[in-house]
């Protein structure tokens, strides 16, 4: 019995003292991460497609290897805690993964994602413009987010029309062109249409589909840019030509109660066709005008500087301003209702007529009186006096009927060589 207790005593003995032993042992140092190594420094991904990197730890036994992810610009590119990079939008941004104390990054280039094109269209499929004016063509590219929106721009003639790279149309001359803009292999047109600056338009009370009757002229290098728009649409169709001649008039069925001629025209007839307005202020190389047995009330030949025959007889007229017109010869006013006329500043006219009107002031001392030979002022009685230049004598020219020469005027009207004002 006592064997044993001595035995036991050493047992436990010697388990005390291989306790305290071990508790003298020094603690041991945790081993610290000396570098963390990606396997990629730059990648780069398209929008919405994901990359993986991975972080190398060293060394081998550190005593804590735990990484930690992180993206610099998350609206372009974010990370999860395995390292997986996901691309947002296009840009750059970069990753930075953290071991202990240390760091590696990787750059991140993100990429629009192809999106392939579907179409292109233009604001405007054909126009019309004047020679030296523009117009802008804008492209709407389908989708929105195409990832190819340039688009090239191109002129059938650029004789005609040209266009920049903006889509500014640039009108050159009297004609047809195709601007095309391309974008891909997509592409889109718009036929531009250039008209001659030099018009003349009318409106008669005549119905549609009634006939008018007309003398156009032009010189011969202006007549391929001459036509007649006989429905109002602004376009040259078939049937739209013009016949050319000094004297012969011919005849147009109209499509529309206005009617435009387009071009540099020099001879303009138009007499009985019930016009009740004319405007001829945007051909200023018109020379000769005849708008005489219209419904006409009014008329502007301020921009007519060029005219030299002007008949306009049997119309309404209440107005009449030439003082601009002073290459005029022949002037025919006769019934209208003209109150007042100056022909003053109309130092070649050789032949005046304003009788039947109802004028009440006439100036004809244009310094020319003695070389004209024709002056009919009758059938104006409430007219009481003339004026003419200072050095001319009308008797010396009285009216002879048979030669359809000389100056007329009422019995009641004076002769003044002073203002009748």
């Amino acid at each position: 019995m006592k064997t044993i207790f001595i035995k036991t005593t050493i047992f436990l003995t010697l388990i005390v003292g291989l306790v305290l032993v071990g508790s003298c042992k020094k603690e041991e140092l945790p081993i610290l991460v000396n570098s963390v190594i990606l396997n990629k420094t730059e990648i780069t991904i398209k929008e919405n497609e994901t990359a993986s990197l991975m972080a190398t730890v060293q060394p081998d036994n550190a005593t804590n290897k735990e990484v930690i992810w992180k993206s610099n610009d998350k609206t372009i590119a974010t990370v999860d805690k395995n390292g997986k990079v996901t691309a947002i939008k296009a840009g750059e941004t970069t990753i930075t993964v953290t071991a202990g104390e240390k760091t590696a990054t990787c750059k991140v280039t993100v990429k629009a994602k192809f999106i392939a094109l579907i179409g292109i269209n233009l604001n405007k499929t054909e126009v019309t413009i004047k020679e030296d004016e523009t117009v802008n063509l804008i492209p709407t590219i389908q989708p929105e987010n195409a990832t190819n929106k340039e688009v090239i721009w191109k002129s059938s003639d650029e004789t005609i029309a040209t266009v920049n790279s903006n889509g500014k149309v640039t009108a050159i001359k009297v004609g047809t062109a195709d601007i095309t803009a391309t974008t891909g292999k997509k592409t889109a047109t718009c036929k531009v249409r250039v008209k001659s600056p030099y018009m003349i338009t009318f409106t008669t009370a005549k119905a549609i589909g009634e006939e008018i009757k007309l003398t156009i002229n032009a010189k011969k290098e202006d007549r391929a840019d001459v036509w007649i728009d006989l429905n109002n649409n602004g376009k040259r169709d078939n049937g739209e030509y013009v016949f050319f001649s000094d004297y012969n008039t011919d005849t147009y069925r109209i499509k529309s109660q206005t009617i435009t001629i387009y071009g540099k025209i020099m001879l303009f007839r138009c007499y009985k066709n019930d016009i009740q307005s004319l405007n001829v202020s945007k051909n200023n190389a018109l020379t000769y005008l005849s708008c005489r047995n219209n419904h006409l009330t009014s008329l502007d030949v301020s921009k007519n500087t060029a005219l030299t025959k002007f008949w306009c007889y049997d119309n309404k007229l209440t107005n009449l301003d030439v003082s601009k017109n002073t290459q005029l010869k022949l002037l025919y006013f006769s019934t209208n209702q003209l109150t007042s006329l100056d022909v003053s500043k109309n130092t070649v006219l050789t032949k005046l007529f304003c009788d039947n009107n109802h004028l009440t002031r006439l100036n004809v001392a244009n310094g020319n009186n003695t070389k004209m030979d024709i002056m009919k002022a009758h059938k104006n009685p409430n007219l009481k006096c003339i004026q003419i230049d200072t050095d001319f004598e009308p008797s010396t020219k009285p009216w002879n009927s048979s030669k359809f020469r000389g100056w007329k005027k009422d019995n009641s009207t004076q002769w003044s060589t002073k203002s009748c004002e």
